[in-house]
């Protein structure tokens, strides 16, 4: 898995992309980096078995436990929420 340090566009979105040439096809992903800060890209390259992942995340990689211990967990009280905008494109 990697994390990538993304930098948001002017209008304050994450956008990132998986393209492939040779079949002419794109997907495609966008979010509001406010709403999921963290973007992780997980391969798999097994031979015959080839994915990618695309991740936005609330926390960091290292898991739920590293993010309560260095304040970043995101707590919601009762009736509390929140709302997440993501957009997903195939082309």
């Amino acid at each position: 898995m990697y994390e990538h340090a993304l930098v948001p566009g002017d209008d304050g979105m994450h956008r990132v992309a998986v393209v492939n040439d040779r079949l002419g096809m794109k997907v495609s992903v966008e979010w509001p980096a406010a709403e999921f800060p963290y973007f992780f890209e997980w391969l798999n390259l097994r031979s015959g078995n080839h994915a990618v992942g695309l991740e936005p995340s609330t926390h960091h990689v290292a898991g739920d436990a590293a993010a309560r211990e260095d304040g970043s967990m995101i707590w919601l009280g009762p009736l509390e929420s929140r709302v997440y905008h993501t957009t997903f494109r195939v082309s």
